[in-house]
């Protein structure tokens, strides 16, 4: 092979590589081109070899065959090919904050409890901000204390929701891959490589 068609072959690889990575909808050629851009070809050849490739069914062909080797790779290595899928889809998709996750604090119940303590804190201050009998004796730390209990229970309310927002969110994730375990292998493995584009996607955006 000549230097110019090992530098079109690494391309077309390179290409399909891409595509097997973000999905032909999320393609992008400059990606292509910063890679390849001082291999000693002009944008406008690497732009041209990009179009071929693109009109010629390769790119269909290619990923259609990925999705056939996927499938016979599985089934030859499980004995349940359709939970082992169903298991991949959900290892494919984006990372769903844990519960234990939602605050930067060691967890959820560590983050209630500090809460508590903020709360009960302000409760002090508010009973020091007032006399024996109940009138006030300074209201700038009375209404400064006011607001810190309720920005507190504000965010109390917001991480006990995103906890329940989060245990349907997986609930509703076990319930199809459910249904992905009852399709046939190579229409799991489609949905598992769309799974992953849209993860590398979601990833660089």
């Amino acid at each position: 092979m000549t230097e110019k068609q090992v530098l079109k072959a690494q391309l077309e690889a390179a290409v399909l590589a891409e595509m097997e990575r973000v999905g032909p909808g999320a393609f992008d050629k400059s990606v292509i081109w910063r890679q390849f851009k001082s291999h000693g070809a002009g944008r406008s050849t690497i732009y041209r070899w990009m179009d071929e490739l693109l009109k010629s069914g390769r790119v269909g062909r290619h990923l259609a065959r990925r999705l056939r080797e996927a499938a016979a790779d599985r089934a030859s290595r499980t004995d349940d090919p359709a939970a082992d899928t169903a298991q991949a889809a959900a290892a494919a998709l984006l990372g769903v904050v844990r519960p234990e996750d939602i605050a930067h604090a060691g967890g959820v119940l560590p983050a209630i409890e500090k809460l508590h303590s903020c709360i009960r804190t302000a409760e002090q201050v508010m009973a020091h901000a007032r006399t024996a009998d109940g009138r006030v004796r300074n209201a700038k730390m009375l209404l400064a204390a006011s607001e810190h209990v309720r920005r507190n229970v504000e965010s109390l309310i917001r991480i006990r929701q995103a906890v329940m927002d989060l245990a349907q969110l997986e609930r509703f994730h076990e319930a199809i891959f459910d249904v992905l375990r009852e399709e046939s292998p190579e229409l799991v493995e489609r949905v598992v490589m769309r799974l992953q584009q849209l993860s590398a996607q979601w990833s660089a955006a």
